[in-house]
């Protein structure tokens, strides 16, 4: 026989064992869940369903930019206030001084401690609000 031909049979058959042993490996399925985990959130499930949430569940309404600057925030990234007279690096996050005031006001951000603002819970659930969740 052709070298060619081994090579390719030998390798027929190494592929069929592999996709018979993922099909096998498939079957037994396999749990993440530590003993008596589920129950427990089974039960904080239906303790959640009586509580009232915490704020309201009507619609936030922010700006385009407003909503932006909150997705930035919640992507981890620490926004900067900009003026006109004084411009930070263009790696940094800024926006305007009057948008984020009006988010520092309405508690969804807080200072950093430095010159920035991150977000904060409540800016969590206002973009989530804000996006339909």
């Amino acid at each position: 026989m052709d070298a060619y031909l081994k090579a390719a049979l030998v390798l027929a058959v190494i592929a069929f064992v592999v996709l018979r042993a993922r099909r096998k490996a498939d079957d037994v399925e396999t749990s993440d869940w530590v003993e008596g985990e589920l129950e427990q959130l089974s039960q904080q499930d239906q303790v959640d369903r009586y509580v009232t949430p915490s704020t309201p569940t009507s619609k936030v309404k922010l700006t385009d930019l407003q909503s932006v600057a909150l997705n930035s925030a919640g992507l981890g990234y620490v926004l900067y206030a900009e003026s006109k007279f004084q411009r930070r690096p263009h790696e940094l996050e800024t926006y305007s001084f009057r948008t984020i005031d009006s988010l520092v006001k309405r508690g969804f951000l807080e200072s950093n401690g430095t010159d920035g603002y991150v977000i904060t819970q409540a800016g969590r659930e206002g973009l989530r609000s804000h996006s339909g969740f």
